[in-house]
């Protein structure tokens, strides 16, 4: 008879329950808003929040993000006014209040930017365990910035629940946020 070992099982099972980090994944913060506003995500509860880290010189990958939840919020119709598209700027240097108004309002103006000291932006980070560095300057001034991609979705009770990879469709944001919208509804119904 052949013995197995029961290791396989056990890691599958303490990786579907994940670790106590894990769980830390997310939670509130404050930053300034690109009106020069304190803003805090305990401001967006009762709304799905969708937070995206990037920054204003990205050549591609915030561009895409912003415009894809953009288009989202539009399959949403009136259900996206229960929708809080946050953009958090990595590049604080750059990205002033002014800059990040002007960046976002080339998409919807329901998207909030936010930015802060270097200090806080790395501590919303890597509460949300986001990646970021910067490159070299170049003479001109330039400098990129290497930064995750993805997309966090958080519940209306300030809840982190999904992180959507770069490049997921409109309207796989949209029906996620439509499927956390029915939740948060749910129990209200029940109570009727």
């Amino acid at each position: 008879m052949r013995h197995l070992s029961p290791w396989p099982a056990l890691f599958a099972l303490l990786f579907a329950l994940g670790t106590p980090a894990q769980a830390r994944l997310g939670g509130d913060f404050t930053l300034t808003d690109h009106d020069g506003a304190p803003f805090s995500l305990e401001q967006a509860r009762g709304q799905v929040v969708l937070l995206f880290f990037g920054y204003t010189h990205c050549p591609d990958i915030c561009l895409t993000t912003l415009g894809e939840v953009t288009a989202a919020l539009h399959r949403l119709g009136e259900l996206a006014d229960r929708v809080q598209p946050l953009f958090v700027s990595v590049d604080p240097e750059r990205d002033t209040p002014a800059v990040l108004r002007n960046y976002v309002g080339w998409f919807d103006p329901r998207i909030t930017a936010l930015t802060g000291s270097p200090d806080a932006i790395r501590a919303v980070a890597d509460q949300y365990r986001v990646r970021y560095s910067f490159g070299p300057r170049e003479a001109s001034g330039f400098y990129p910035v290497d930064h995750s991609a993805d997309l966090y979705v958080i519940d209306t009770d300030g809840r982190l629940v999904r992180k959507l990879p770069y490049g997921i469709p409109p309207e796989t944001i949209a029906e996620t946020v439509r499927t956390l919208l029915r939740r948060a509804d749910a129990p209200a119904a029940a109570h009727r």
